[in-house]
């Protein structure tokens, strides 16, 4: 049996042929993977939103929006089909995306959900959304036909559908994340910019793309850009309860997708209409920051970062001092946290290498954590799953660097119980190579973390590789392969030596060695063999 797959992405080709290898993997139908079904597998729960009450949770799964209570054990209630629910500010509605060809703004009220009826525009295919304040108004975003082609900010009226004004926002920039300030004075939401976009897609070359948040004056029309004194590119906006602050990602490296994303904050005075100063820096290199929220009282700011490794864990930020302290841990992601009204819950999506993503609830003194919900329930229905189990595994490369990888061992083997002899082993190396780490979400995309789970499930041993040039080792690391152009550095040497440390832990047999890699990771392995 061969496998020869090639990928091509900016001038980095993957080429795997690895004969021997496959042969030497378990193909018995006991092992078989229902690969179809598998493939397909994809979804989990995700989009937390608290209720403006704090009584009750709101989240998508399987293509539907669920709502159950937060502090009670009982059964979620299905909303209806759709995805991105968001509490009307009473608590009495919840609006969701429903896309019945295209995709509009539909309303549900929670005593009578067959009444629900669309609130935005006929004919507007909806981007993102955002209720007013006060509950009257609705901001779209409005998806672009096609590429390069205008999009559009439009305030709608909820009572009416009327649309009382609209903004025509600017060609090849792809926009999300809309948000309005708690005061009502502030539309904001992020941008992606490519420059040159419109000649360097014509020839099918890939753009280094900016990121800003763009703010709309509500009262005046006026959209201006966030980007304060101090940074280069900002994105993932969050509003402190009064509207007089944010925090947001931001980097001050002028190198495009290669940047280190900072927790930083800005203060809009009293009185101003333009935000003005500088950036605020709370974490610093090597925290790398995702995704950010205020607490209700504007101490606190609760992120979701990685730090000298692959996973994304929650830490609470201080706004006085920057002093930090870490919520969670373990083999898993925690994403895109939600803090509840009362500010002792952060909801958030987890992602773990052998589940669906699921909606936990976290403590916000970091005392407990658990599930809310299980859409992992739905592998039990794929016929012959077999899933490797996974491990986190740490190693030194030449110069001392620990870095991390996940493994992932064939069923019936696993952390606690080593085979009897070293596996064929196969080595995979993700793209990147910025913000990009081993998998750590189960699905069935054959390049991705269900790929990696076949092979498992017929016999190999899988090691996820990280290197330094992921950006979360320290941005030293970066700077000195911009400094001196190169464009492998010793990232083959964090891969080589934790090969040689599977080796030597007698796990990986050295004489049956596989390679596989895309992007960048088709780089590295071209390069490896």
């Amino acid at each position: 049996m061969s496998i020869t797959f090639i990928y091509c992405l900016v001038c980095a080709a993957l080429i795997v042929a690895f004969d021997a290898v496959l042969a030497a993997g378990q193909s018995s139908e006991e092992n078989a993977t229902n690969i179809e079904a598998f493939l397909q597998l994809s979804g989990g729960a995700g989009e937390p939103q608290f209720s403006p009450d704090g009584k009750q949770l709101a989240y998508s799964e399987k293509g539907s929006v669920w709502v159950r209570p937060v502090e009670k054990d009982c059964e979620p209630r299905k909303i209806g089909a759709g995805r991105k629910p968001i509490w009307r500010p009473d608590s009495k509605a919840l609006a969701l995306i429903r896309d019945d060809g295209s995709p509009r703004v539909w309303l549900y009220s929670l005593d009578n959900p067959d009444s629900a009826r669309p609130i935005s525009p006929e004919g507007v295919a909806v981007k993102d959304y955002a209720w007013s304040p006060d509950g009257k108004t609705l901001a779209v975003l409005e998806q672009p036909v096609e590429f390069g082609k205008p999009s559009a900010l439009s305030l709608v009226d909820v009572t009416t559908g009327e649309v009382q004004r609209r903004f025509e926002l600017d060609s090849f920039e792809y926009y999300d994340s809309l948000s309005w300030s708690p005061d009502g004075r502030y539309l904001a939401w992020d941008v992606v910019i490519e420059p040159g976009a419109e000649v360097l897609r014509t020839i099918g070359a890939r753009t280094n793309s900016g990121l800003e948040v763009r703010l709309l004056n509500v009262k005046e029309g006026t959209i201006q850009r966030v980007l304060p004194v101090g940074t280069c590119m900002t994105k993932t906006l969050a509003w402190r309860f009064d509207g007089q602050a944010m925090a947001f990602c931001a980097t001050p490296h002028p190198y495009g997708y290669q940047c280190q994303w900072r927790l930083a904050t800005w203060s809009i005075p009293s009185g101003w209409s333009i935000p003005f100063g500088m950036a605020r820096y709370l974490t610093y290199d090597p925290m790398v920051v995702g995704s950010a929220v205020w607490s209700p009282d504007g101490q606190t700011i609760y992120v979701s970062v990685c730090q000298s490794g692959i996973t994304q864990q929650l830490y609470a930020v201080s706004v006085r001092d920057g002093s930090r302290r870490r919520l969670t841990s373990g083999l898993a992601n925690y994403l895109n946290p939600v803090v509840s009204p009362d500010g002792r819950w952060l909801a958030c999506e987890v992602t773990a290498p052998d589940r669906l993503r699921e909606i936990w609830l976290v403590a916000a003194d970091g005392s407990r954590a658990f599930p809310l919900t299980n859409a992992s329930q739905y592998l039990h229905e794929i016929e012959g799953l077999r899933l490797g189990t996974p491990e986190l595994v740490r190693w030194h490369s030449v110069d001392g660097l620990e870095l991390e990888g996940l493994l992932l061992y064939p069923p019936g083997y696993g952390p606690d119980q080593k085979p009897e002899k070293p596996l064929p082993t196969i080595i995979h190396i993700h793209g990147g190579p910025m913000h990009s780490t081993p998998p750590i979400e189960l699905n069935g995309h054959p390049l991705n973390l269900g790929g990696l789970h076949y092979l498992a499930a017929h016999g190999y041993l899988v090691f996820s590789a990280d290197y330094r040039r992921s950006g979360y080792y320290g941005w030293c690391h970066i700077q000195r392969a911009i400094d001196n152009g190169d464009f492998v550095g010793l990232d083959a040497d964090d891969i080589l030596t934790g090969i040689d440390h599977l080796i030597i832990e007698g796990l990986a047999d050295p004489a049956r060695l596989g390679i596989l890699g895309h992007s960048h990771g088709g780089f590295l392995a071209n390069w490896l063999l």
